[in-house]
């Protein structure tokens, strides 16, 4: 049996979703191709962590893989036990982030480190067939050549509607609010339907 290897941040968990393991998008990409899904993806997740993640694995041993980057200001640390996530405005942020936010961080950071772990991503999966893809909208990310970024393809009408009809579906089409979550934050459940078929429709197209 194939093995996909999937991680990211909570879109690849599938946060907000009333049954994540059957739900989520990545799943429902691995039930197309009769693969076992690995998933690896963890709310508030950063790509220090995506990275961390991969070169802890063999990923000769998967058939495929999917990266979710997360936004490039988010990042972790080490508390002696556990590993933490921290991001700017959250209820994570104690005093020295708040000031690592405000005094050290700056877009050009992030830019630079979105292309740091883009590069590493593109070596470490060089021979396994894989995407990479965002969700931030293409605000932080629009610098390295991801495959897709399916938050703008949630909000794109024409794709979204192709989708549909595809499926034998006729207009007219729910607005694209009923594809998200109530928090409007994740996909909803339909919503990774539409972002499940827009990978198959990639992968079975390039």
């Amino acid at each position: 049996m194939k093995k996909f290897y999937i991680d990211g941040s909570s879109w690849a968990k599938g946060w907000e979703l009333d049954n994540p393991e059957t739900d989520r998008w990545s799943r429902l990409f691995c039930d197309h191709y009769g693969a076992e899904e690995y998933n690896l993806g963890e709310n508030a997740g950063c790509n220090r962590r995506i990275a961390r993640n991969i070169i802890h694995h063999d990923m000769k041993e998967y058939d495929f893989a999917i990266i979710q980057m997360a936004p490039n200001s988010r990042t972790e640390y080490f508390d002696g036990k556990v590993w933490k996530p921290a991001k700017p405005n959250t209820k994570w942020n104690e005093p020295h982030w708040q000031a690592y936010y405000g005094d050290i961080y700056t877009d050009e950071f992030g830019i630079t480190d979105d292309e740091i772990y883009f590069r590493l991503f593109k070596e470490v999966l060089r021979d396994i067939p894989h995407l990479i893809l965002s969700v931030d909208r293409g605000q932080s990310q629009t610098t390295i050549p991801i495959d897709m970024d399916i938050s703008m393809k949630l909000d794109d009408r024409v794709s979204r509607h192709s989708v549909l009809k595809s499926w034998g579906l006729k207009p007219p089409f729910p607005y694209k609010e009923n594809y998200r979550s109530k928090s409007r934050a994740h996909p909803n459940k339909d919503g990774c339907k539409v972002i499940a078929q827009y990978l198959i429709d990639y992968v079975d197209n390039t």
